[in-house]
């Protein structure tokens, strides 16, 4: 029994000296006596008395006072609406220099095709009273399936603006450069056409 005694001492001393080893010189407590707790002779083994203290309690945090964010208002977005630009009906003759001063029959006049890569383009131009009131197409290009698509979109913009400003020439249309050339050859012969003596 005595020895397992001294062998709980001798492991409280070696326990106790590295944990004294890891404090830090404010954390050490005095954990030996020389004289034990209950009143034994002096000349016995200390006894390793553990020194209790208090746990710290952490400084409660500062409250962070909270502002209030101001509320952010939506600022509506105003999107304007596209309205149709309306074509202008036309009511004098804009003739450039190929046609200047010239004067027109009145009637349906069609003139020669124009020849392009895809295929010919050829109109018709209604005259009345001196000015163009219409254009038909006769014939457009339709060798592939994009030069179909292609005619399909842009010779109807081509003939309003013919219509809207009296002339044969429109402005070029990207992506249809040679549908619009073409179209701007087939006016001019159609116009030739019309055009009195």
């Amino acid at each position: 029994m005595r020895k397992y005694l001294q062998l709980a001492i001798v492991l409280s001393i070696f326990f106790a000296a590295v944990l004294a080893r890891n404090l830090t010189e404010e954390e050490r407590p005095a954990v030996f006596q020389a004289r034990p707790a209950d009143g034994g002779e002096a000349g016995d083994a200390p006894v390793f008395i553990p020194a209790l203290q208090p746990t710290p309690t952490p400084p409660s945090p500062t409250p962070t006072p909270i502002t209030p964010t101001p509320e952010v208002q939506a600022t509506p977005v105003i999107t304007p609406i596209a309205t149709a630009t309306p074509i202008p009906s036309p009511t004098a003759t804009r003739w450039p220099s190929l046609f200047y001063g010239a004067k027109f029959n009145d009637g349906v006049f069609t003139g020669k095709p124009a020849r392009i890569t895809y295929g010919n383009l050829q109109v018709q131009v209604l005259m009345r009273a001196g000015i163009i009131e219409n254009v038909l197409i006769v014939e457009y290009p339709l060798r592939t399936p994009t030069s179909e698509r292609v005619s399909a979109e842009v010779i109807p913009l081509l003939i309003s603006q013919a219509i809207a400003l009296q002339d044969w020439d429109v402005d070029v249309i990207s992506g249809a450069t040679q549908t619009t050339q073409a179209f701007q050859k087939a006016m001019v012969y159609a116009l030739r056409e019309a055009e009195q003596g």
